[in-house]
């Protein structure tokens, strides 16, 4: 019970400091890999994390006293979630998304209205122009249609033009869709979109942002979003994109992370059509139908990893054996010394989030001491 409230606390930590103006998800990562937790972090006050340069200006000190000061409210405000249909998953539960372990900036925290894209079922991103001509905004409706009603997993961001036509095309015949906002997760930007918005927060499919909620929707906070749309997909289809198009930070993201992309291609008199044409003359696939996107879905790329997947599934023992295991092998790691985390880490062959999630159950059982800094020690028998 001792190590579920650890965990706990770690998880109110993590949502506390997120709430923080000016905390992006790589201002938490660099924090707690600094700490080695996010609840010693929270513990800390401004001026340590100003000393140790995690925060490079006096204000987001001033912006961290007032995160203080209203604690209070934000654990009201958490403890309402659930009955306004938000959930949190953060990076140590087992619902956050694998697709997004291995990403740079990994969002720690994410708030969930509806269901969050299975692991185990291919994904595509279904992207574009804002400004999308009626040629774009069909031919997204009808390729997530034909994704959806595959069962394939469609993503997008719910703004206007070509993510709102993908949202209606798979969401038609009661499927589903996914949306990754730039805003809070109780806003709906743009408004227009509420109806997809309410759908998709029911249950079919979900909505998902890193902002806690009454986020507004600033520029920079779409771009940083594109990340996890490109993260949550196996492929990344572009319909509609000029050649200087804000679709770009997603293709790049996509490149970054490995993912296959490909484009609608237009004619070479629609300035909407220039960025596809130019992806297909970089390297991109083509997609001339529904059917060019569901076999490279077929490959034997992704035919292989969804069988490894499901075989894993079904070989993984119980979470009792899983843990008892773990633990022992953090703690024979520990055996020959005092060790950072980052150390015990690469030694055991997991995250830095999953090594710190075992020692802080090891430590709340007795059996592992936090000497600070990150650093780590077997009990002695003394103790």
């Amino acid at each position: 019970m001792k190590g579920t409230e650890l965990i706990n606390e770690e998880k109110t930590a993590l949502y506390l400091l997120s709430c923080m103006k000016g905390m992006l998800s790589d201002k938490l990562l660099h924090m707690y890999r600094h700490y080695g937790s996010f609840s010693e972090a929270y513990r800390h006050e401004a001026g340590e994390h100003f000393k140790a340069g995690l925060f490079k200006q006096e204000r987001m000190c001033e912006n961290y006293a007032a995160l203080k000061d209203k604690e209070g409210m934000l654990l009201e405000r958490l403890g309402t979630m659930s009955e306004n249909g938000i959930r949190i998953v953060t990076m140590f539960d087992d619902e956050y998304p694998d697709r997004l372990e291995h990403i740079n900036d990994m969002p720690p925290i994410l708030y969930v209205r509806g269901r969050l894209p299975e692991d185990t079922r291919p994904s595509v991103a279904v992207i574009g122009s804002r400004k999308c001509s009626s040629y774009g905004e069909t031919t997204a409706e009808l390729l997530a249609g034909e994704l959806a009603s595959n069962g394939i997993q469609v993503v997008s961001g719910l703004a206007y033009g070509v993510d709102s036509a993908a949202a209606v095309g798979s969401l038609r015949g009661g499927r589903e869709s996914y949306a990754v906002l730039g805003c809070g997760i109780n806003i709906c930007y743009p408004a227009e979109n509420w109806k997809l918005f309410e759908r998709m927060s029911r249950g079919e499919g979900g909505v998902i942002s890193e902002f806690p909620p009454d986020t507004a929707a600033l520029g920079f906070h779409f771009v940083l979003r594109n990340r996890i749309i490109a993260g949550l997909a196996d492929i990344v289809v572009v319909v509609e994109a000029g050649d200087k198009s804000g679709t770009s930070s997603t293709i790049e993201y996509a490149l970054s992370q490995g993912k296959d992309i490909m484009a609608v291609p237009g004619r070479i008199t629609d300035r909407t059509s220039a960025g596809c044409n130019r992806l297909i003359r970089d390297g991109a696939g083509i997609v001339t139908s529904p059917e060019d996107i569901m076999e490279l879905v077929r490959s034997d790329m992704f035919i292989k990893c969804c069988k490894n997947s499901e075989r894993e599934k079904r070989k993984r023992p119980s979470s009792a054996d899983r843990t008892n295991d773990d633990k022992q092998r953090i703690e024979d790691i520990l055996s020959s010394g005092e060790m950072h985390i980052e150390t015990v880490s690469e030694k055991c062959g997991k995250s830095i989030t999953e090594t710190a999630a075992w020692l802080m159950q090891l430590e709340a059982e007795g059996r592992v001491i936090s000497r600070g800094s990150s650093y780590y020690m077997l009990r002695p028998s003394f103790y």
